[in-house]
């Protein structure tokens, strides 16, 4: 008996030693009885019966290896991983209160594909650990391959320009069922024996069990020791969230861009399944759409991986810091954004960003004494120790100037966070000068001389002092990088410089001289324009031209 027992333990292992090496999304397992649950999200454990009461147990983990795709993706392949070790125990060691055992004859059959495109509330009492007070917990299954588990709450929106993209707006003022945080997770699929399954979600180790049992379907917590929860199809309750379905996704941890063998290229999933079913000359995806190229023809996806009608398409660009997800399109009908089930929609919403507030302060002034100008710089704010009280003669300047900064003022204030958050900064270093009647464009360089000397004081503020250095006045000329024979220069609304000529319109520094009859922004990167009377439109980003056929 003693041998017969070691013989069905050799075999037990190489049966499973050969279903490991072919190990995919379903793993199949025709001769475990029971499978043993217990608070780990790293493995579980296979149980078979040998006889007597007598269970041999295996331990059943996963294992991660970096896929050979593009360098931007994080996607990593599954594996299944047996233990080498095998035990053997008694099945009344096995009902443990700290364990949760599922008999497959409690199962019924089930697979991925019966809980596809549903939702389901996930009644668990309260007894799961939460990111928020007072939410619900609810399942989603987009596909085959990708589930979510959504933390929601219903009532009004709060800072909603604060939140990660949305496929829509929904409205603080509106009470609906809203997304609080959600999870992504790969299903896979252990079948047993008479074509039961349990499903594994999968992120970043074991996370959740979904267990169709006679009684119901169970969904079962990895790091929890509570009981599996019961499972509850909710139909469209929920149907509010959809427009945060990848509130927090991160579509590089799921996807990547491999060549394919025709010499094009394919977005591959974790399992290795071409999920466009094409291949492209080019794939570009960075949060919220995937963006393909072959010939001359662009497709466009959105994250359930939907073809968009957004007509012929010339160019189309994903845009990353709105409120929505967004592309900027540039169609045979002209330049316009569109939202993530293709619709075209207005000029989106920017997501508000919290920045550090320890930065410097600096301002700069112009100030004229007689037939002089000079610049003074003064440099403070939290992110500094000292104050810095600067003073440039500009020498270059001829009687009769005006000099004012790009903005047509004498004054000129910003900080540390201006360089990311304001599209309308412009460099003080820059400055528009007027002579008989003509403008141009000169560059300072406000560097002080290293042997200066300053002179130290102290600034207060209430009781609080600050160092401050004061320097001796330092002597400076410019570089002209446009001709004063301009008819006029302006620091336009979009964030352009644009000089004017006899008519016709230029753009800082891109242009040497005027060549546009026309010019006008439409959305972020396109304008419209009218070249040697012909009507077009200008990729602001890449200085390319598309003039429309007559």
């Amino acid at each position: 008996m003693r041998n017969i027992r070691k013989r069905y333990i050799l075999l037990f292992f190489t049966c499973f030693f050969t279903q490991f090496l072919q190990a995919q999304q379903k793993f199949v397992l025709p001769d475990v009885d029971a499978i043993g649950f217990h608070g780990s999200n790293t493995y579980f454990n296979l149980y078979t019966k040998i006889g007597n009461g007598l269970y041999a147990k295996r331990t059943l983990g996963i294992m991660y290896q970096r896929v050979k795709v593009d360098e931007s993706s994080r996607m990593d392949s599954i594996d299944w991983y047996m233990m080498d070790k095998v035990d053997t125990v008694m099945f009344g060691d096995l009902l443990d209160k700290k364990k949760t055992i599922v008999q497959v004859d409690d199962l019924r059959p089930a697979t991925i594909d019966s809980y596809t495109g549903k939702v389901f509330d996930v009644n668990e009492q309260g007894k799961w650990r939460r990111e928020q007070q007072g939410t619900s917990i609810i399942l989603k299954f987009f596909s085959h391959d990708m589930a979510s588990v959504q933390e929601v709450e219903y009532g009004k929106g709060k800072n909603y320009r604060m939140r990660y993209p949305s496929s829509m707006i929904l409205p603080d003022s509106v009470e609906a069922w809203r997304v609080k945080h959600a999870w992504y997770y790969r299903p896979l699929e252990l079948e047993f024996k008479g074509g039961r399954h349990i499903i594994i979600l999968e992120g970043r180790g074991y996370d959740y069990a979904l267990i169709p049992t006679m009684q119901g379907d169970q969904l079962l917590r990895f790091d929890s020791n509570a009981k599996p929860a019961g499972l509850a199809n909710s139909g469209p309750e929920y149907d509010d969230t959809r427009v945060d379905d990848f509130y927090m996704f991160d579509i590089k941890r799921f996807y990547g861009v491999q060549r394919a063998e025709d010499g094009r290229y394919k977005l591959i999933n974790t399992f290795n399944r071409n999920v466009l079913k094409e291949t492209f000359d080019s794939i570009a995806y960075d949060s919220r759409f995937i963006i393909c190229k072959r010939n001359d023809s662009i497709s466009v996806y959105n994250l359930y991986l939907e073809k968009l009608n957004i007509g012929q398409l010339i160019e189309a660009k994903e845009l990353t810091k709105f409120t929505t997800g967004c592309i900027e399109a540039l169609t045979t009908s002209g330049p316009a954004y569109y939202g993530e089930q293709g619709k075209r929609i207005a000029k989106p919403e920017e997501i508000w960003y919290g920045v550090c507030g320890t930065v410097p302060d600096w301002t700069y002034t112009i100030e004229r004494k007689g037939d002089k100008y000079r610049i003074k710089k003064y440099t403070s704010g939290p992110g500094v120790r000292e104050e810095r009280d600067e003073t440039f003669l500009l020498a270059d300047c001829k009687p009769g100037d005006s000099l004012t900064f790009m903005n047509g003022r004498s004054e000129y204030s910003f900080d540390g966070n201006s360089y990311y958050i304001d599209k309308m900064y412009l460099s003080p270093r820059l400055l528009k000068i007027q002579r008989n009647g003509k403008f141009g464009l000169v560059e300072y360089n406000y560097e002080q001389d290293r042997t200066a000397k300053s002179k130290e004081s102290v600034k207060k503020y209430g009781s609080y002092e600050r160092p401050l250095l004061t320097y001796p006045m330092q002597s400076i000329e410019g570089e002209v990088v446009m001709p004063v024979d301009n008819d006029s220069i302006v620091h336009s609304n979009d964030g352009l410089i644009l000089f004017y000529k006899q008519g016709r319109i230029g753009i800082f520094p891109r242009h040497k001289r005027p060549v546009y009859d026309e010019l006008r922004q439409q959305t972020q990167s396109y304008y419209h324009i009218v070249k040697d009377g012909k009507a077009g439109w200008l990729n602001i980003n890449t200085n390319k031209e598309y003039f429309l056929k007559p």
